[in-house]
This record gives C-alpha cells, structure tokens and sequence, in this order.
C-alpha cells in the first residue's frame, strides 16, 4: 500500500510534522535525554573541539544547548514553534548568550544564514 506522504504537498507534510512535534514537545526531553545520550555526548564533543559555529538542524527543545561549551556560537532551527519555546526557556535557564534559535524549514534556509 503506497504511503499517505505519496499524495499531499510540501505544505501538508510540513503541517503534519508540526503537528507530530506540537504533541511530543512536552515529554520530548523526558523520553530521549537517556535514549539518546550516547549520540548527544559525541556530537557535543565533535562541536565543542574547536571554537566556532554550530548550526544545529532540528534544535527541537534545545536539550543539547546547555552542553555546547560556552566558546560555541549555535544557531538552533526547528519547524514547532512549540519546540522552539522549550529551547527558549533552556536559553534563559542557562543564561546561554552564545545561542541564536530561528523557527524554519531546513529544506528552505537562505544561503546567507
């Protein structure tokens, strides 16, 4: 049987990703801070090797933004805004100046940014 993701548009998967990611906002961190921890500890060891620039794709809720060393400058992007709003909150939390998060599609960055 051929996928629903077959017959609706660009906009509608990204409507319904939104949506997906606007239920699991709340408990996302509860559920895969320990799942994950693994591959979140090699990524911020890779990043945090040398000072510079982060783009992090899919900054979700920012569970990784506090780990980033303080040298790093991040810019966090996600498709849910409720995702965003947990990041943001990690943000003042933590006090984190060095991190920048815009809400958008990775598929669709400006190559300026």
């Amino acid at each position: 049987m051929p996928s629903a993701s077959r017959y609706l548009s660009q906009d509608d998967l990204i409507e319904r990703q939104r949506r997906v990611y606007r239920f699991w906002a709340p408990v996302y961190d509860r559920l895969y801070a320990g799942i994950l921890a693994d591959s979140h500890g090699k990524i911020i060891e890779l990043a945090s090797a040398k000072d510079g620039n982060v783009l992090e794709v899919g900054v979700g809720t920012g569970l990784l933004l506090p780990k980033y060393a303080r040298t790093c400058h991040v810019t966090g992007i996600d498709i849910s805004q409720e995702m965003m709003a947990r990041a943001k909150d990690k943000i003042k939390a933590h006090g984190l100046d060095q991190v920048d998060l815009r809400v958008g599609n990775a598929q669709s960055l400006e190559s300026n940014e």
